[in-house]
């Protein structure tokens, strides 16, 4: 569904119409919540505070949509049900976590940090398949640098953290360039 549409229904009010439309896109967020652990409740929940969050956004006139509806409204999902699996791990009430009147600052925050995990995964796809296990040892598995050199077959502790700082500087540098190839797209 294109924009130009979803903005005539909204001045037509035509919301009910809208919102059968926008419905084409809840099979991937009730995909995406039933695989890390949702229920149905859950994901309709998440994909309708989405919605909402949606169509107020693109009522705001200055506010300027620069993806397709449907990775907008996925993106918002991902990061509402993130928050809110977090959450009821935690213990806390998932109908406290997600927000249908959260900020123009908490939906920019969701936005910009889905295009910064899209970011990532370029960089992580082109550092190489040993530093992208490295740094995965690291953050995401929490392990020792002796845990990583056992794992990875590394002499010792300080040809893994060697190892790490090396990996550490190639993704950065491939941020920067990235940066600057974006910049230069403008």
């Amino acid at each position: 569904m294109k924009v130009d549409k979803i903005k005539l229904l909204i001045s037509e009010n035509q919301l009910d119409r809208l919102i059968e439309q926008l419905y084409r896109y809840y099979p991937k967020t009730r995909a995406l919540v039933l695989k890390y652990g949702g229920t149905e409740d859950d994901a309709r929940d998440v994909f309708q505070d989405a919605l909402i969050l949606f169509i107020d956004k693109l009522k705001t006139p200055d506010f300027e949509l620069t993806c397709k509806p449907e990775t907008f409204i996925y993106s918002v999902c991902f990061n509402l049900w993130r928050v809110a699996k977090r959450r009821q791990e935690k213990g806390v009430d998932f109908d406290k976590v997600v927000n249908p009147d959260m900020s123009d600052d908490g939906l920019e925050s969701c936005v910009q940090k889905e295009q910064q995990f899209e970011e990532m995964d370029s960089i992580l796809s082109r550092i190489g398949e040993r530093c992208k296990q490295v740094l995965g040892l690291y953050y995401l598995r929490k392990k020792s640098m002796k845990e990583i050199a056992d794992t990875m077959g590394f002499s010792s502790e300080q040809v893994a953290k060697n190892q790490k700082y090396k990996c550490l500087e190639k993704a950065k540098t491939l941020a920067r360039d990235g940066i600057v190839e974006h910049n230069s797209m403008k």
